[in-house]
């Protein structure tokens, strides 16, 4: 009793000299605001809270940074997506809440965030509660090229898009995809989607968010032996899908329709000997800078690794089919996004944090940790 008496003391003693300390005086309460157009080093990362999923979070980090990466953090509802503006100083949330937190009469929304803030500044009502309730993926929430409209991807099971018009904030129109899934912007103003038969459908919309002209490519996705990963990544209009066994699709979404490009192989025999697969849920990203495409590759891979992440990146140049260089990871990732720039950094997301590379050389910079487990990762546009 004596000693935890005098360790009291001692403790007493000691909060009493630090209160009696000059501190410098902090307003409360205290608000601080950042650029309209974030630098090209940042980064969103998402954290849906797999111990929940009811209320995630996504968190802005500058990748570059040697110290204070942490810029801000924001939260989304049920399962959230993600999109961010080139045009407007602003960034769209798809969410979903219900009335007594973990029950009651569901709401689906998309929220629209001011970026100097961090905080919702409008919302649109997505009638019908449909939007899909999955893990994310970019093509859930999308933007057309020329940002008129938001595309939100619902699933009921039936597929469809619900399209909202940024400039009315207004939803205006819900366009069917039986048998599709996801959306991804094509032409200046409208979307493609993969369907389960192995095509590829597009959409072009109106001016008052309405079908125009719709089309549907030959089968070229074979769903069964070796099917696409529903990840892509995009350079000068050309967008990229890896597929599970290791091939490289190439769709040419600048045009409307969208036109089905030659496939082929990331693959050397040595690489398929070995058992070289992509896998992660954001296996993929692009180097707009350098042109170049980033694949996270897993060694040993067999059936339903597709999702498990990888040991490597294996940079290729896309115009002429044939890899770079290999990227050895410190520890292994299972999502990879680059940054924008002359000097653009490969963001990579473990079980908690991010390792942050260059790009270029390949070189390990530093590990960005404490955050949370981050499932998919949004470079700042």
């Amino acid at each position: 009793m004596i000693k935890l008496t005098g360790c009291l003391l001692v403790a007493s003693l000691g909060f009493s000299a630090m209160a009696g300390a000059d501190l410098p005086v902090e307003p409360i309460p205290k608000s601080l605001s950042l650029p309209g157009t974030y630098p090209e080093s940042w980064v969103f990362a998402q954290d849906i809270n797999y111990n929940t999923t009811m209320l995630g979070q996504f968190v802005l980090l500058d990748v570059a940074a040697e110290s204070k990466q942490f810029k801000g953090l924001f939260q989304g509802g049920l399962l959230a997506s993600f999109a961010e503006s080139k045009q407007r100083s602003e960034f769209y949330v798809a969410e979903s809440f219900s009335t007594r937190g973990h029950r009651g009469e569901r709401t689906d929304v998309l929220s629209i965030y001011d970026k100097t803030q961090l905080s919702p500044k409008a919302e649109v009502i997505l009638p019908g509660n449909k939007r899909a309730l999955i893990t994310p993926h970019k093509g859930l929430l999308q933007l057309t090229r020329d940002e008129k409209f938001a595309l939100v991807f619902n699933f009921t099971p039936a597929g469809s898009v619900s399209v909202i018009d940024l400039e009315r904030r207004k939803w205006v129109s819900e366009v069917p995809i039986p048998g599709c899934t996801l959306s991804f912007a094509s032409g200046q103003r409208g979307f493609s989607t993969l369907c389960a038969n192995g095509a590829l459908a597009s959409f072009a919309l109106d001016d008052k968010g309405q079908v125009l002209d719709e089309a549907f490519s030959q089968t070229f996705n074979d769903i069964d032996h070796d099917p696409l990963f529903m990840e892509a990544a995009t350079i000068q209009g050309v967008t990229y899908f890896p597929s599970f066994l290791g091939r490289i699709q190439p769709i040419d979404m600048s045009r409307q329709p969208a036109a089905v490009l030659p496939a082929w192989s990331l693959l050397s025999p040595q690489a398929q000997q070995a058992g070289w697969r992509p896998s992660g849920a954001q296996p993929i990203a692009a180097n707009a800078h350098e042109q170049s495409l980033y694949v996270l590759m897993r060694e040993n891979a067999v059936d339903g690794n597709h999702y498990a992440g990888g040991q490597e990146v294996w940079v290729y140049d896309p115009r002429k089919q044939q890899r770079r260089r290999r990227i050895t990871l410190q520890n292994p990732g299972n999502a990879i996004e680059i940054t924008r720039g002359k000097q653009p950094y490969l963001v990579v997301s473990m079980a908690k944090g991010v390792d942050v590379y260059d790009a270029s050389s390949g070189a390990f910079l530093r590990h960005i940790g404490g955050q949370g487990s981050f499932s998919s990762l949004h470079a700042s546009r």
